[in-house]
């Protein structure tokens, strides 16, 4: 009977956050045969991988380790998040340090977004002031729509953010199954 993987625990900052540092993973197999085990359980991550209308999980190899990625049937969701693996010889097997991921465009397009919200509030906020001091007319109306903007922008990027986070878990779990890796705390003791 196939042992089932456990999930691993992700912990939450005072903000409810994920803070996701580097998950360490062991498993009985040396690094040649997890590579070969991932390639045969999942397919080569290209250009036209999102081209196709199943779900799977898609890998990018490197030198000394991979990324795996969920393609979803009939959508693309770039704010999924990346497992990034590195595979290390151990006298047991193999070490697999995993980080969970945004893709860095994605990383970067949402600082982008969070700033442009942060210099709009500035603008809109610094315009008010400017109104109520000087008495002069600076808005053509009333200054509450933008002002109400920042926060449903706000609202809209967190929702973006979190449409990604179950990828996270379901891939971390694909890993553990295919490399038979369990967490390294659990090994140890």
């Amino acid at each position: 009977m196939r042992r089932q993987a456990r999930r691993p625990q992700l912990k939450r900052d005072s903000l409810g956050r994920t803070n996701m540092p580097q998950l360490l993973f062991e498993s009985p197999f040396p690094p040649e045969e997890c590579r070969r085990r991932l390639e045969a359980a999942t397919e080569p991550d290209r250009f036209r991988s999102d081209f196709t209308f199943r779900t799977a999980v898609l890998t990018r190899f490197t030198s000394d380790g991979f990324r795996l990625r969920l393609r979803r049937a009939f959508f693309r969701n770039s704010f999924s998040r990346l497992v990034y693996g590195r595979l290390r010889t151990t006298a047991r097997g193999t070490m697999i340090e995993a980080r969970v991921r945004l893709h860095p465009y994605v990383r970067a397009f949402t600082i982008v977004w969070f700033g442009f919200i942060g210099l709009w509030s500035a603008l809109v906020i610094g315009l008010w002031i400017v109104e109520r001091f000087s008495g002069e007319r600076v808005f053509d109306s009333s200054p509450w729509p933008g002002v109400l903007m920042a926060p449903a922008l706000i609202v809209f990027g967190v929702l973006f953010l979190r449409t990604g986070r179950a990828d996270a878990h379901e891939l971390l779990t694909f890993m553990q199954s295919v490399l038979e890796a369990t967490p390294a705390q659990e090994r140890a003791a």
